[in-house]
């Protein structure tokens, strides 16, 4: 029998990676799809703030992988709170202030 090994496309922004001592191999082959940010908002909301596409635009384009990852352990490995996570990184990034 030969050895199997499970792969899993959705592990690759847990944030249990690098606690768990794996590696998230190259998809060389682009056999999975991009896993990319995208928001989310209703075409009545669009239409009434027609700005709001490129407000989102800095904020998808700093949530790369590895950063992804890196948000996912702190709430996933460290046990922080989601809300404040994100306030954290938000704060980071420079896009909002705690002021």
């Amino acid at each position: 029998m030969k050895p199997t090994l499970p792969v899993r496309r959705d592990l690759h922004h847990r944030g249990r990676i690098k606690s768990l001592d794996l590696v998230v191999l190259e998809d060389d082959k682009k056999y999975f799809p991009a896993y990319n940010v995208a928001p989310v908002v209703s075409k009545k909301v669009l239409d009434q703030y027609p700005r709001l596409p490129k407000l989102f635009e800095p904020v998808s384009d700093k949530l790369t992988d590895d950063v992804l990852s890196e948000l996912n352990a702190q709430v996933d490995v460290d046990g922080r709170e989601p809300a404040d996570v994100a306030m954290d990184w938000l704060v980071k990034a420079g896009f909002i202030s705690r002021d």
